[in-house]
Parts: structure tokens; sequence; C-alpha cells
């Protein structure tokens, strides 16, 4: 079985934080009610890549699901990296193209997973879902995780950034017996 304990909020059993460059930057929802939405800073708006920072509470390492909604078209590759540091994860367009037989575009969704042992990505178009592991760049890419403390991410699209939503869902781990 699973070694560790999880938070428990009534009603909730993960956090998620949207990493949007339309505003507000990202906000927390509890027990189903919006709460006064708090944002944490948005730079670089005129580069194409949006900075957030995760306080996360857990003791203990743990990956995420990011989930990232179409709403137009985009140029070039989806990267996701760890401010400050050489890690970094990317999806390859042109793979990615390859593999669905067209570029993302409205209504598209892609799922990703960094949880240990569960690694997946996959692509979503009109309720179908393709396997698209091969359009990551899995020799460069790392399946980021967040540590106990401040994680700060970069995401980043070279075009259309305004046209996806990133949202990174994940649950508090705390050490286990």
């Amino acid at each position: 079985g699973d070694p560790y304990f999880y938070k428990y909020e009534e009603g909730k059993d993960s956090e998620v934080v949207e990493l949007m460059s339309v505003l507000p930057a990202f906000h927390f929802e509890s027990d189903g009610e919006l709460e006064t939405p708090f944002e944490v800073g948005t730079y670089g708006y005129d580069s194409g890549q949006i900075i957030e920072t995760i306080d996360y509470e857990g003791e203990c390492e743990t990956g995420f699901i990011g989930r990232i909604k179409f709403i137009g078209t985009i140029i070039g590759d989806i990267v996701l990296s760890r401010y400050h540091s050489q890690e970094f994860f990317q999806i390859k367009l042109d793979k990615l193209t390859a593999l669905v037989g067209s570029a993302p575009t409205i209504g598209d969704e892609i799922v990703f997973c960094t949880e240990l042992e569960r690694n997946y990505a996959k692509f979503i178009r009109d309720g179908n879902e393709i396997n698209i592991l091969n359009a990551i760049d899995l020799v460069n890419s790392t399946w980021l995780t967040l540590n106990p403390g401040e994680n700060t991410f970069v995401y980043a699209v070279l075009a259309g950034q305004d046209y996806t939503q990133l949202s990174i869902t994940y649950k508090t781990r705390y050490q286990g017996v």
C-alpha cells in the first residue's frame, strides 16, 4: 500500500492551482465555495511566460496532474520549468501534431501526471484520448514534482500563450509509517 498520509478536508482531497495569462493569476477554492481569491505574482506577460509559486505544505515530495486546456491555437513547444533550475517538462508541438493529426485547437486538452510510478501524458479531443508520451522530450525532460516549501515554475509557449490554461492538481502528502 501507500506509506504516506494525505491532507484531508471535507469535500476536497486535492489542491488546484491555475496558471493562465488571463487574470486572475490563480485562486484557491475551498469546500466548493470561493473564498477571497489571492494572487501570487504573475510576471512576464510580454515574454510569453507565466511565473507562479506554489507553496506546498507537505512533508514529502509529491507529483501532480497537469491539465492544459486550449481555447485557441498555439505556436511552439509547451514548456513547464522549475525556476532557477535546469529541470523542465517539454511537449514538442511538431511531435504532438503528428500524433493527433493536427495542431491543438479550441476544446482540446492535454493531461499529464508526474506522480511517482504513474507517469502519463494524454491528449483529449472530442472525448477521445490519445497517448502522447512520444510527444514529450523524454531525453531532456524531467517529470517535475513539488518539494516541501515554495516551488516556482515558469510556464511558456512561444506564441499563443493566451490560448492555453494550465492547472496543476496535487495532494498534500505527509510522512507516513
